[in-house]
């Protein structure tokens, strides 16, 4: 290794010539160097259990970003003035040695592995590990709000606008700074930046908003970050309570699957000239061959994986990132794996052969992504922080054996971030499609019977995302494409393909024996507009609904009897996987791949199933099924006006609930599972017509006004179910939900219910 002194001469040198020939400016000044920190960190972890192999993972429920160890490397990337401009808001990053990812790492990283972006401050505030009230932190600390200006926050907080100033106690600050009189200030926020546009511009951080709380702006905890203007810009520690939420608890959950290899022999440095490995990266692949400085771990533990070479990123770097930001830290970054999806990058770090040691890092990116300036990621090169150790002889988690490095996560955002945003209540608008079976027999948890979503979600986690292409197989003639990888000979997919214009062309395409990276990639890039997601989602209803009939028909030769429970499960999966033929049930037939059999298929499948189900923590549409926690009831952003909360004084009583103010016909959702115990007219109360659902153990939730029912009494409802629709029936000034919990028959406060 060279001395210091000259390191500085040569780096000095490098810059100077990139300044002369570049129009932009990229600073990295976070080489591998000689080791400066503590050895490697434990972080919880829990045992993953795959075909008699329990490998050490961590325990993703009790680790947050700021409980990961700091990073070990001081570093910093300078943006190009233009690219910053074009985002409007400055993509710098500087970060030092013992930091913590929350402090330097935004939200807009994150946008498309975490969708951190569908998280509202009200769900934040349910998981979060945060020691405090994060409804009574001060507005000063959410950085995202001292941006706001005041037309940005009237736009993301629907309702606002129509509150009287006084209602709002730091825009009443903000607007006496400004010098308006105050005897304006029973107008509503809309009707004053209609007299004086000029106001619209005005930031909440020209004030100091330390003596106000996330409280004093109503409707704000309810809303998805992403409604807040350049939200992507706000690190992680600037969103209350962000920081101390466990990873398990982000729409998109990290989810530990695939292979499992045993670290046989720890080599060091001096190696050379290895190629039967399984690192890289997205861009270059991996099975990157390793000519020098090759520390690597060995593996063994299956017959696949046997003599495989996980190889060292301190000193081995390969292509990766995209765009413009792909260009970052010279387009490089160290080689490794994704056993966790792409939220970061899995690498061996430090080999130490003398003790037959591996230390593990985490490497992550920054990305930034809009409709108006999608500048793509950098290459994984914010790092090393500190991982997991693992000793010869010590099982290890390498994930799926494919072209992604293990990864499990999606590149479009899957239907189940959609779903878990919204049974905690975050409201959006996606535009993708639901899961309604409401008219099938096929709900519950009873013997014979499957959650759509949840098997869904199951099989998309072993297939894909939306818009993946898969390997084309010559001895089917077909590719898969899609979510479920249905192949490109089926007749079905061809027709649903052909009927838009171009699609017969684009199905020629996909019918080439190309298997190459790039191939694929422009085969993925023109998915989305032959193949939709409605398409592919529709085309899975009808497909599993024929293999549960066919699957429940058949005998369990296990058990002599028909397939039921978590063997129904492996059965579905082995019929999408290799056909419904009887006589490959549990059999070892493969794919062209080789990585997965009939039997490990069905038993992948079962894994990913249970995982969806305790994500969403309710069951399908129809079980009746109480989760013991509660979700906003409604579909939009809803304000509480003053007179709503419950205990509000209405002259001959208090209020017994809650008023969301929401528009005529918005969709009532069930807060939890159970049973209609009355859905009808209810004149005398002031309801006008009203649906009750007893919940059990004491609990009753009644929604009260509602223009339609959907529901009839004793029928089972699930948590998130549609029951009716937003009126303004009976004792009422218009349109409006009200919501009341009564336990044991006396109306409670539903809050703490809504906040568990």
């Amino acid at each position: 290794m060279q001395g210091s002194t000259v390191i500085k001469v040569l780096f000095s040198f490098v810059l100077s010539f990139l300044f002369l020939i570049s129009t932009f400016t990229l600073h990295l000044l976070s080489f591998p160097q000689v080791a400066v920190a503590a050895p490697i960190s434990t972080v919880p972890y829990q045992i993953h259990e795959q075909e008699g192999l329990h490998a050490m993972t961590p325990d993703w429920s009790q680790i947050t970003f700021a409980s990961l160890p700091p990073i070990s490397q001081s570093g910093e990337f300078i943006s190009p003035a233009d690219w910053s401009n074009a985002i409007g808001y400055e993509l710098s990053r500087r970060w030092k040695l013992g930091q913590t990812l929350d402090q330097y790492l935004k939200l807009g990283d994150f946008q498309d592995s975490l969708y951190v972006q569908q998280l509202n401050l009200q769900t934040i505030a349910a998981s979060s590990q945060a020691d405090y009230d994060l409804f009574e932190a001060a507005l000063e600390g959410f950085e995202l709000i001292r941006q706001q200006t005041l037309e940005s926050i009237s736009q993301a907080i629907p309702g606002l606008a129509d509150f009287r100033i006084r209602q709002l106690p730091p825009i009443e600050a903000l607007l006496k700074y400004a010098q308006l009189d105050g005897s304006i200030f029973d107008r509503t926020l809309k009707e004053i930046l209609e007299w004086k546009p000029e106001l619209r511009d005005l930031k909440l951080g020209a004030i100091k908003l330390d003596r106000f709380s996330i409280a004093d702006l109503p409707g704000l905890k309810e809303i998805p970050l992403s409604n807040l203007q350049n939200w992507q810009n706000a690190t992680i520690s600037q969103v209350p309570g962000l920081k101390d939420l466990p990873f398990s608890q982000f729409p998109a959950s990290l989810i530990a699957g695939g292979a499992i290899g045993v670290v046989d022999i720890a080599y060091g440095s001096k190696e050379a000239n290895r190629t039967n490995t399984i690192t890289g990266s997205d861009v270059q692949g991996f099975q990157v061959p390793c000519r020098e400085n090759c520390a690597y771990a060995e593996l063994t533990g299956s017959q696949t994986l046997h003599g495989k070479q996980w190889i060292s990123g301190k000193f081995q770097k390969v292509r990766g990132g995209r765009g413009l930001l792909g260009e970052v830290n010279g387009g490089k970054e160290p080689t490794g794996r994704h056993p966790f999806g792409k939220l970061f990058k899995v690498v061996v770090w430090d080999v130490v052969e003398s003790e037959g040691r591996v230390d593990t890092a985490l490497f992550f990116r920054i990305c930034q992504r809009s409709l108006f300036a999608d500048l793509g990621c950098t290459p994984y090169f914010i790092g090393p922080i500190p991982f997991m150790s693992y000793h010869e002889r010590d099982p290890i988690l390498v994930g799926f054996l494919d072209d992604q490095g293990g990864a499990t996560t999606q590149a479009s955002i899957p239907e189940e971030v959609f779903e878990k945003a919204r049974a905690a209540g975050v409201p959006l608008d996606d535009g993708s499609p639901t899961w309604n079976d409401s008219d099938s027999s096929l709900c519950g948890e009873s013997s014979g019977t499957v959650d759509l979503s949840a098997l869904a979600e199951g099989i998309s986690g072993i297939e894909g995302g939306y818009n993946s292409a898969g390997y084309y197989d010559p001895e089917v003639g077909g590719r898969g494409l899609g979510r479920y990888q249905y192949m490109t000979f089926r007749s079905d997919v061809r027709a649903i393909i052909q009927k838009r214009p171009g699609g017969a062309d684009f199905l020629s395409r996909a019918d080439v024996n190309n298997n190459s990276q790039s191939y694929r990639a422009a085969l993925e890039r023109e998915l989305p507009q032959y193949f939709t997601q409605a398409d592919q989602d529709a085309l899975f209803k009808q497909d599993q609904r024929n293999n549960i009939r066919i699957a429940m028909q058949q005998i369990d030769p296990k058990t002599g009897r028909p397939f039921t429970g978590t063997r129904l499960i492996e059965r579905l999966g082995q019929i999408h996987f290799g056909g419904s033929d009887s006589d490959l049930i549990d059999s070892g037939a493969s794919d062209i791949h080789g990585r997965l059999s009939m039997y490990s298929y069905g038993k992948e499948l079962v894994q990913h199933y249970q995982l969806a189900l305790r994500k969403k923590g309710r069951t399908c549409v129809g079980s009746g099924k109480a989760t013991g926690k509660m979700i906003y009831p409604h579909g939009a952003n809803a304000p509480i006006p003053s007179g709503g909360y419950f205990g509000a004084d209405r002259g001959d009583h208090s209020h017994a609930g809650l008023d969301f103010a929401v528009p005529m016909g918005t969709p009532i959702k069930a807060a939890d599972g159970g049973t209609v115990e009355f859905a009808g007219r209810a004149d005398p109360d002031g309801y006008g017509t009203l649906i009750i659902i007893d919940h059990g153990n004491g609990l009753k939730t009644y929604y009260g006004h509602p223009s339609q029912i959907s529901v009839k009494t004793g029928q089972k409802v699930a948590q998130g179910e549609t029951i009716g629709g937003v009126g303004a029936e009976g004792r009422s000034t218009g349109p409006h939900l009200h919501f009341e919990v009564r336990k044991n028959g006396t109306p409670v406060d539903p809050m703490p219910y809504l906040r568990k």
